[in-house]
């Protein structure tokens, strides 16, 4: 028995944050979706949310869990993880926080170097934050692929991050699956064993056989450098204010709380439920 199951938590880390003027139209407006990764703090990751809607209610959801983000380098035929060591560094990019700041680049050459993520479950695309300063200013359109017994299925996107035809130059901004493919279609493999993945046994290597949701992104033409400072996954499908929707319904001014298990949900996804905007009020509680 802990303290908490007696009722006398002990924190040792709290973080209060207010979230403003949020919309009730993801479905039919891409900039609406508003998504956020698990904070995390000097302890590590929180164990509990506290979170009250004021203004308007609200919705939230939660999100599945990034596992792998890997980048693909044809002319070495390697792949980098770009949430390796220096530990703490990269993997700040699935975390919000005070260090929410990864440092890997990547520059991606047109149709041959890819980025991939994987998940644990199927998701409705990516919340993505780039360097103010290390981002694509070349023209190239982004080309969103997922993982099927066929290999990897073209899926068609909103890619929020393209500015004048240059892809992974607005930021933040949204990548949102058109229509998210079924599971017959989606399917959770091990990297190495998708048809035409490049130089399987680099695959094996730094995926091992752990199957996942993959998704992959590639370019129309080479890009400058890219730096990811944010990665989150969006929820399967949203609903404008109060249409069925995988997020549960908030109170107005009423406070609850949320936990999470960590090794399946990584973000959360809100909106308001009726009218222009709402504000969210967040309090992030560590315990012994």
């Amino acid at each position: 028995m802990t303290d908490r199951d007696i009722g006398c938590p002990y924190i040792i880390d709290e973080h209060g944050e207010l979230i403003s003027n949020i919309t009730s139209d993801p479905a039919t407006t891409v900039a609406s979706r508003n998504v956020i990764n698990w904070r995390r703090g000097e302890y590590g990751p929180y164990d509990e949310l506290l979170l009250e809607y004021t203004t308007l209610a609200g919705r939230m959801g939660e999100c599945t869990k990034i596992t792998d983000v890997l980048f693909y380098d044809a002319s070495a035929g390697t792949y980098r993880d770009l949430l390796g060591p220096p530990e703490g560094s990269n993997k700040a990019m699935l975390w919000r926080g005070e260090d929410d700041s990864a440092i890997e680049q990547f520059v991606m050459n047109q149709d041959e170097d890819f980025l991939y993520i994987g998940t644990m479950r199927r998701h409705g695309g990516l919340g993505i934050t780039l360097d103010a300063s290390i981002k694509n200013d070349d023209a190239a359109t982004m080309v969103f692929e997922v993982s099927s017994s066929a290999g990897f299925t073209v899926a068609a996107v909103t890619d929020g991050t393209n500015d004048s035809g240059d892809m992974f130059k607005t930021t933040p901004a949204i990548i949102e699956i058109t229509t998210v493919p079924t599971e017959g279609t989606w399917q959770a493999l091990a990297l190495h064993k998708i048809d035409g993945i490049g130089h399987p046994d680099a695959a094996k290597i730094i995926a091992g056989d752990n199957k996942r949701f993959w998704c992959r992104i590639s370019a129309s033409a080479a890009l400058g450098a890219v730096e990811i400072e944010q990665l989150s996954p969006l929820l399967i499908s949203v609903a404008d204010t109060t249409g069925s929707a995988p997020a549960g319904m908030y109170k107005l001014n009423t406070e609850y709380q949320k936990a999470i298990d960590q090794l399946k949900v990584g973000a959360v996804e809100y909106w308001a439920q009726s009218g222009s905007t709402a504000d969210l009020n967040l309090t992030w509680k560590k315990y012994l």
